[in-house]
């Protein structure tokens, strides 16, 4: 997958929205979302993120935090502020950056429940916390933010 095209492994199916500009973590991600089965469309900038949002209403969107164009921060701003998102807000985000983000800055990047996980440990879990929280099941997903202290719910 390169990270400079927008990419839908199944076109019109879209579950989750992958963000990311890094070529090598971007095949990861995506190897890993393939390998799972799970339907996904990925994209390296903001501005492609805002894109695949509008055309997919994704139930995910693992999103980078610092991206070319666009940020992580200010595609999320974008979706509270666009009245054609009023379905988005509720979007299961998973957040993914290589440093740690003060609560001001996890507060500015919350859409309804919100995960934050480093790139490092984003690779050994992914898998599983997207398919529990594409599952419904208010049990898997209640563990998933129980579990985990880097979590919020807008």
């Amino acid at each position: 997958m390169s990270p400079t095209t927008e990419l839908c492994k199944t076109p019109g199916q879209c579950d989750v929205v992958v963000i990311e500009d890094d070529k090598l973590l971007a095949m990861v991600l995506a190897m890993q979302l393939e390998t799972a089965g799970i339907n996904f469309c990925a994209g390296s900038d903001g501005h492609q993120a805002l894109a695949l949002m509008k055309a997919h209403h994704p139930k995910i969107l693992l999103l980078d935090v610092t991206l070319p164009g666009l940020s992580g921060f200010d595609v999320v701003e974008a979706i509270r502020q666009d009245p054609n998102f009023p379905d988005l807000n509720n979007v299961n985000l998973i957040v993914h950056t290589s440093h740690d983000l003060t609560d001001e800055e996890k507060a500015r990047l919350t859409l309804g429940r919100t995960l934050f996980m480093t790139k490092t440990t984003m690779s050994t879990e992914l898998s599983h916390i997207v398919k529990a929280l594409l599952s419904g099941s208010e049990r898997e997903v209640d563990s998933i933010f129980d579990d985990r202290p880097n979590t919020q719910t807008k």
